[in-house]
């Protein structure tokens, strides 16, 4: 889904981390990969978690800075 490839060690992991979700979740776009692999990539703690039928952006602080209503795959 996303159009660059990954240079470093940091950077496959974190793409491998996006792609794990498109697997558990059918309704993730493309906008949506890149939002994830981008706000990974800002700061080492930030974490990408799934509540339900949500998809959580926490940031350093825990503090949620974006949402996402996700279908799980069947």
């Amino acid at each position: 889904m996303i159009t660059q490839k990954p240079k470093t060690y940091n950077e496959i992991v974190r793409l491998k981390k996006c792609y794990a979700f498109t697997k558990q979740f059918a309704n993730i776009t493309e906008k949506m990969f890149n939002d994830m692999y981008d706000f990974l990539g800002q700061d080492p703690n930030n974490q990408v978690v799934t509540s339900n039928q949500m998809l959580l952006f926490l940031d350093s602080d825990n503090n949620i800075v974006r949402t996402y209503s996700v279908v799980p795959s069947k």
